[in-house]
């Protein structure tokens, strides 16, 4: 397949996500590592057929054509997301996998803001000029209104009592040794009114640090700020986070996060992905210099790995391989997995799959977390803990409340 984008310098009044919902499909993505910065819309070229991570593969066989890289050095032109499972249709219409080459891209550099159109060789050119002109038109004609004050109130809350009988469930299987790790989760409900737009301002104004995302299937809404880097390549150079633990960011996070828990916790998931890593070089980096993620009022444990791998197709192996690491769903991988859909009591969908983008040079990805459900007036929002040996229930169950207070705390003080 060959894929025509035209580029063009475009004059914006406003921030990105200020566009969030001039179409029904929509998705925003910054990195606070590349300070890359888009907001895509439409879909012109639909991948959700794929059955896993290591099939976006395809993508090597799409052409662009006329593409001028002196203009824009990095092009994104494959985005979407990955779920971990899902298992009802509160999820509808995101699929297990969700990535897609959108109509319009608009990327804003330093200095410039681009406008990206994508189309295909058998478009009509006349249909698309019109469909583009209308496009344009409802960017320059957007009006940026006041937000309407926030609304937030409970619904449906888990309960330590809930919470303890899933756990405790789980902690069996640590007991009799066939896990190492597991990592239940909780999803909270909540009556919630808010404009998308302003939501994802506060993210962005508020959660420095993270990975900012938005992604809209007509009324359903998924977004948040992720602390973690799940996967990014530049060239060929590749570069994971392994983040895990959790304390409070106060001038106690370090002796906190020193304990013998923690520290174990997280080399579970450093010992996975850098097993997985020696399989497609042996030659690989531990940075440990930056010990500590802060992001918002939560502090993790951080190891960086890097490694370099030359082919796409090991490449995206490794994609498959690492998803869903031990951070979020436990060790062994399989069987942390098998556990997770077959005892938690409700879908996962995009919480704690991934998300991010593919472009002209670089691939990067996010472990979507931090985040919520958005859909109509109904809000859920998502939080898990690693359970070792070590854990104790009532520790985990308060880390993910807190958590899930990074965002009922950011949209209560509006």
């Amino acid at each position: 397949m060959t894929i025509f984008p035209k580029i063009s310098e475009i004059n914006l009044n406003y921030d990105l996500y200020n566009y969030f919902d001039i179409t029904d499909i929509s998705f925003y993505f910054y990195s606070p590592n590349t300070k890359i910065e888009f907001i895509a819309f439409d879909i012109l070229h639909n991948f959700s057929y794929i059955t896993e991570l290591s099939n976006l593969i395809d993508y090597s066989n799409i052409k662009l054509k006329n593409f001028n890289s002196n203009k824009l050095l990095d092009l994104p032109f494959i985005i979407g997301s990955s779920a971990f499972n899902l298992k009802n249709s509160n999820w509808e219409p995101f699929k297990k996998h969700n990535w897609f080459i959108p109509r319009f891209l608009i990327i804003r550099d330093i200095e410039k803001t681009y406008l990206v159109t994508f189309h295909k060789e058998d478009d009509d050119k006349t249909e698309l000029k019109t469909i583009t002109n209308n496009f344009i038109q409802k960017l320059k004609s957007l009006k940026k209104v006041k937000n309407p004050k926030i609304k937030l109130s409970p619904n449906k809350i888990t309960s330590f009592e809930e919470f303890s009988n899933y756990a405790n469930s789980l902690k069996d299987f640590i007991k009799s040794e066939k896990l190492l790790k597991i990592v239940p989760a909780v999803e909270n409900i909540y009556n919630f009114s808010a404009a998308n737009t302003h939501l994802i301002e506060l993210l962005k104004t508020n959660l420095l640090n993270t990975f900012i995302y938005a992604f809209k299937l007509n009324d359903s809404i998924f977004f948040g700020a992720s602390p973690e880097n799940f996967f990014t390549k530049k060239e060929n150079q590749i570069t994971i986070d392994s983040l895990a633990s959790t304390a409070p960011y106060n001038s106690n996070y370090k002796e906190q996060l020193s304990s013998l828990k923690n520290y174990n916790e997280q080399k579970i998931v450093s010992d996975f992905i850098a097993e997985i890593l020696q399989k497609y070089n042996n030659d690989v980096e531990i940075d440990n210099s930056q010990k500590f993620k802060i992001a918002g009022s939560l502090v993790h444990l951080k190891t960086i790995f890097k490694t370099k791998v030359e082919s796409q197709e090991d490449t995206f192996k490794l994609l498959n391989e690492l998803f869903p690491t031990p951070a979020v769903c436990g060790f062994p991988q399989k069987l942390s997995y098998e556990l997770i859909n077959k005892y938690e009591p409700f879908s996962r969908g995009l919480y704690s799959g991934v998300i991010g983008y593919i472009s002209t040079k670089s691939i990067e990805m996010a472990v979507a977390i931090r985040c919520g459900l958005k859909n109509n007036n109904s809000l859920r929002l998502y939080g898990g803990a690693g359970f070792i040996k070590e854990s104790d229930i009532e520790n985990e169950y308060n880390e993910i409340n807190s958590k899930i207070s990074t965002i009922t705390n950011l949209l209560k003080n509006e």
